[in-house]
């Protein structure tokens, strides 16, 4: 590199850490990413919505199909009960067993397996975080 080169660069120096600084990361510059969170995990929706107190488990056989473990979402009663999607954050799980308990009985659902996980990028794909999540359909008893 000429000799004037290397002057000029050394004096724009700073200039030139800042513009690096500025571009590394997500997108032209930190402000293009947006701030949403990671969203992994697993998402039932059950039909049709239930009224009145609920409970949905998420049966994993870990060890054995005789002794899964169990994620549960309960709901009380309210109109926060009025909901048909529910979401275990964290979870995934290839093969598992959905049990809706209601006022009326249980139902047990299996979705077919290996439930498919996918991955999305809900800042954009050259934003973290990488979310990974799967939705399977569960009914209620009648």
């Amino acid at each position: 590199m000429p000799t004037h080169m290397t002057r000029r660069l050394s004096r724009h120096r700073p200039a030139l850490l800042l513009l690096l600084a500025l571009t590394a990361g997500c997108g032209s510059d930190d402000l293009t990413c947006p701030l949403a969170g990671d969203i992994t995990g697993l998402t039932v929706e059950i039909s049709p919505v239930p009224v009145g107190p609920f409970t949905v488990e998420i049966g994993v056989p870990v060890f054995s199909p005789s002794l899964p473990v169990s994620y549960t979402y309960r709901c009380d009663g309210g109109p926060q009960c009025r909901t048909r999607t529910i979401r275990f954050p964290g979870l995934i799980a290839t093969n598992f067993t959905v049990r809706v308990t209601t006022e009326r009985g249980v139902r047990n659902t299996t979705p077919p397996q290996p439930v498919k996980f996918t991955d999305t990028y809900p800042n954009g794909e050259a934003c973290e975080p990488r979310s990974t999540t799967a939705t399977v359909q569960a009914s209620i008893p009648e």
